[in-house]
């Protein structure tokens, strides 16, 4: 009886100690309600530190600062929701805030600041809405988020539809993920194995830093859609000799070609009249590299400023590899016969032609003029005639042959010819010639020449003057410099 006496009163008393306990947890726990922000901002805060949860309504920006009221509360926020009509979280705002674990981001969001949630450890898992326009420097690096491997692929960090970061081990050729909105301040800064890269068209920035210090890059491929590129994002890209920026783009950040050494071209897919409406910052005058480079404008009245071939036309006209058909007109429609496609491929190789002279072929007369080039590409042994000493000058040219000339010229040049692709993901393989096949093969694994949809590749199909002018200047880019 004694015993269960003593334990009675022990519970009672062990009771009394935990209610004592919450109270005084109670008691020193507040509600900290405050407005704050910039002139012409309206944002207001309530931080509950019993639960942790600050919940931030209003409109305008978050600017970084150590007097935010929550600033000397970094180990008791452990939830952050962000209201609509906040449009930033600025520079180290949640800054080594450890214990956050859960982040509510508005759709309202466009910016979010460097550092801004740097080294928040608890942070394992968080969306990105996709209006955000500009990440910076460090955002997030050091979250849960960015230090779990499971959530890197290939070398790469995304966040939602935004490009965080990308590690050198991610190789020397990378395409940007397709509906991807942002690339992240910084994203490939130091790749220095970086060589070749593509943005689609569903990238509206390229942040400040993007690829600064990328000092093997050679080939960018900037897709319709960008709209801003920002500060120093090619930086010290030393070895870059050529850009083509889509019409899309509205700003050029300062210094964006700094040390840039070899920039020499420039290929804008809109007129002149439209280039001088960019907004470049040219205060630096590291912008020089940009703006004492040879520039080339899309001058056709018959190319759209953001039609898939334009790129490819004001390239092959620049490089007067192709020229118009007359009166303004680049005529994208046309077929390719094959005496046009042996003169481009002289003009590619850069050699004089005068000196073939020779009738190799029964319909290539001389004084014709592709007369020198046919003869020029056939004692070279880059393309071969149709049969009984005939060329077919006038015959169009078929994917195939495009496939087969280039593969040809590639194996004399010494390019890479070891691309391969699958072809039986393909209904029509069957269609290609025997002496076709490892050309078809090649070009489409290099990128040359994709399918005309998911299941067929056309080898008999004949080329545009606008897929070779494409076709032309991704060759170009990739093998021949």
């Amino acid at each position: 009886m004694k015993k269960r006496t003593l334990y009675i009163v022990l519970f009672v008393v062990a009771v009394l100690a935990a209610v004592v306990a919450a109270t005084a947890l109670t008691s020193h726990a507040e509600v900290i309600s405050s407005d704050f922000g910039a002139q012409g901002d309206n944002l207001h805060c309530t931080l509950d530190t019993g639960t942790g949860r600050l919940e931030i309504t209003g409109t305008g920006v978050i600017e970084g600062s150590d007097e935010l009221p929550w600033s000397d509360k970094s180990l008791t926020v452990k939830t952050v929701v962000i209201g609509e009509g906040v449009t930033g979280v600025g520079e180290n705002v949640f800054a080594g805030f450890i214990n956050i674990e859960s982040v509510t981001l508005p759709e309202t969001l466009t910016y979010v600041g460097k550092s801004a949630f740097y080294n928040c450890f608890g942070i394992k898992s968080i969306d990105l809405p996709d209006g955000v326009r500009e990440i910076g420097l460090l955002a997030f690096y050091g979250t849960g988020y960015y230090t779990d491997a499971s959530n890197w692929t290939d070398g790469a960090l995304y966040i939602s539809n935004h490009l965080i970061k990308v590690k050198d081990e991610a190789g020397s050729r990378y395409s940007v993920r397709p509906g991807t909105k942002c690339i992240a301040e910084g994203a490939f800064q130091l790749c220095v194995n970086l060589k070749e890269v593509s943005i689609p068209g569903s990238v509206v920035t390229v942040g400040s830093n993007a690829f600064n210090s990328c000092i093997a890059l050679l080939r960018v491929t900037i897709s319709d859609g960008v709209e801003t590129i920002g500060d120093n994002a090619f930086n010290c890209c030393t070895k870059l000799p050529k850009i083509i920026i889509p019409a899309s783009v509205k700003k050029i950040g300062a210094n964006v070609f700094g040390s840039c050494y070899v920039l020499s071209d420039v290929y804008y897919c809109g007129s002149e009249e439209e280039w001088e409406k960019i907004d470049i910052d040219m205060n630096d005058m590291n912008n020089e590299n940009l703006n004492k480079a040879n520039k080339h404008f899309n001058e056709y009245a018959d190319v759209p400023v953001n039609a898939w071939f334009t790129a490819g036309a004001v390239y092959c006209s620049g490089r007067s590899f192709m020229s118009g058909t007359g009166d303004g007109i680049f005529s994208p429609a046309m077929t390719l016969n094959r005496a046009m496609f042996v003169t481009i491929l002289a003009k590619i190789d850069g050699t004089d032609t005068s000196t073939y002279v020779e009738v190799v072929f029964k319909d290539v007369p001389e004084g014709k003029w592709y007369s020198k080039a046919v003869t020029w590409a056939a004692v070279n042994g880059y393309a071969g005639g149709t049969g009984n000493g005939f060329f077919s000058p006038d015959a169009p040219v078929t994917r195939e042959t495009l496939a087969q000339f280039f593969f040809t010229y590639s194996k004399a040049k010494g390019y890479d010819v070891s691309y391969t692709a699958d072809l039986s993901v393909y209904t029509d393989e069957g269609q290609i010639a025997k002496w076709a096949k490892d050309a078809v093969s090649w070009a489409v694994g290099a990128g040359l020449i994709s399918g005309t949809s998911a299941t067929t590749v056309s080898p008999k199909a004949t080329a545009t003057r606008a897929q070779v002018a494409l076709i032309v200047m991704n060759y170009v880019e990739k093998f021949a410099g």
